[in-house]
């Protein structure tokens, strides 16, 4: 209402002024006019629409109503100004009101006292304010070569009053830039190994809100990487010539032969990114790998070693027989045990041999031999370097004569379903004349020998470990079979 009232005001004191100033004169048409020629209007006015930085604002619609129906309507040009209204005769309150995209509608009135000419145009300001928006800008920086985010590069930003910096993530971002302004923001982003430093730029205008991407992209620093591989005998050290090697990596494959020195071509024009090498060569075993990787700030040449051994297929034979009569002893329990832990459990066939194919180390190998009516018996055999084929431990027992004293040991066996022997298995043993033996195994799966088992009758073996079933055995000692007997007891996992 006080807006109302002022303009009211002032445009009594215009018309009143109009009045006390003889400055028009009448047209030869009858219409006044003004001292330079030009034609006076009644109340003419004006708008012009400003934000709240004072600056005017183009294309705001206004539209004016007023006495008897009075309606018009223009948009402000570039000095946010319409055009001049001219036909506001009638005295009343004129009703102004501004619409802008992204501001808030804004009214005013205007009051006529009176219905006087004028040469001059009554101006009518009216500020605009901007409709609450959240903006914002987050920013992401990635390798052009690869596509791949790049991780802590420094993003400044810079925009109308604001300037704010920051390391991206690993996932190539930066954090969010809020409480941004209208108007144009640059960043820029610098990378250790990229060039730069490169930039970017989004602009709000007054209808833009919500958050912006900036994406930039870095290219890596010139750099020449290369790759050159190197294959050799792992047991001379020797090179090895004409291996096929073949190397792949990021948008990258290709192979070559090694030469008498066992090296490679170079493999270069290399982007950053890791790199495998793998190496196959006839009577090695293979393939072989080897692998290099490349940073960013990574530049030259890398060599990639590769170690192939030679081919070799071993296996051991042990044939067990009558030292007295040399005829094979069939049933014979055999243990064997080599380097690295290396154990196995097995059995004479009707022709007193076992063959063990399996993949044998260098090392001693050693069997042990127990068999009804024999006395124990072992033998050893030796795997060295550039040794392959099969080698045989013969194993002569000697009879058990009647005062040989023979006495039965049990020794327990646990494994699981997929053939893999169980540690720390409870064992029982219980049989005739209240025996009862108890015993854990160890990581090779076996009890150590248990004795004492002297009676004829039936003995039970029970195996216990926690997670798995409960399993069990039994074992018939005749006066026929006295010596060492081992029982297998497979546990179903629960």
């Amino acid at each position: 209402m006080r807006g109302k009232k002022l303009f009211s005001l002032i445009i009594a004191a215009f018309a009143l002024l109009l009045l006390m100033t003889p400055v028009l004169a009448i047209a030869a048409s009858g219409d006044p006019c003004c001292p330079d020629g030009s034609k006076a209007y009644i109340n003419p006015y004006q708008v012009y629409v400003y934000d709240d930085t004072n600056q005017p604002v183009k294309g705001a619609l206004v539209t004016v109503t007023g006495p008897c129906k009075y309606k018009v309507t223009d948009y402000t040009g570039k000095k946010g100004k319409t055009t001049v209204y001219t036909g506001a005769n009638l005295p009343g309150t004129y009703k102004i009101t501004v619409e802008k995209e992204g501001y808030e509608q804004a009214e005013e009135s205007l009051t006529f006292t009176t219905s006087e000419y004028s040469c001059e145009a009554l101006v009518i300001p009216i500020g605009l304010k901007l409709k609450p928006c959240e903006r914002s800008i987050k920013v992401y920086v990635y390798d052009t070569d690869t596509n791949s985010p790049i991780n802590e590069a420094t993003v400044t930003l810079n925009g109308p009053s604001f300037q704010d910096s920051d390391l991206t993530d690993s996932s190539g971002w930066t954090k969010v830039f809020d409480d941004l302004k209208i108007g144009a923001y640059t960043a820029s982003a610098t990378a250790d190994g990229y060039d730069g430093p490169g930039s970017g730029t989004a602009t709000f205008e007054v209808n833009n809100c919500g958050q912006v991407i900036i994406r930039i992209g870095l290219k890596a620093s010139t750099c020449e990487r290369s790759i050159k591989v190197y294959v050799y005998d792992v047991d001379t050290n020797s090179p090895i010539n004409e291996a096929t090697v073949t190397l792949n990596g990021p948008s990258f494959q290709d192979s070559d032969l090694t030469d008498l020195s066992g090296w490679t071509k170079v493999f270069d024009d290399l982007k950053i990114g890791a790199y495998t090498a793998s190496a196959t060569a006839d009577g090695y075993d293979g393939p072989g790998s080897g692998t290099a990787t490349f940073e960013v700030n990574n530049c030259g040449q890398v060599v990639i070693r590769i170690g192939l051994s030679v081919s070799c297929e071993r296996s051991l034979q042990v044939y067990v027989f009558n030292s007295a009569t040399n005829k094979p002893v069939p049933n014979a329990a055999i243990n064997i045990s080599g380097p690295n832990s290396f154990n196995k459990l097995g059995v004479t066939d009707a022709g007193g041999k076992y063959i063990l194919n399996d993949k044998l180390n260098n090392g001693t190998y050693t069997a042990k031999i127990t068999a009804k009516d024999f006395a124990k018996g072992t033998g050893s055999v030796t795997f060295t370097k550039g040794v392959c084929g099969q080698l045989v431990i013969n194993i002569g027992l000697k009879d058990c004569c009647s005062d040989c004293q023979c006495k039965n040991t049990f020794q327990a066996y646990v494994y699981d379903t997929d053939n893999n022997p169980i540690n720390g298995a409870s064992v029982t043993i219980s049989g005739p004349g209240s025996y009862k033996v108890a015993d854990y195994t160890g990581k090779k799966g076996t009890t150590g020998i248990l004795s004492g088992a002297n009676l004829p009758g039936t003995y039970v073996i029970t195996a216990n470990k926690s997670g798995y079933a409960s399993g069990e055995e039994s074992f018939i000692i005749t006066d026929k079979n006295c010596g060492a007997h081992l029982i297998k007891i497979q546990l179903q996992n629960l």
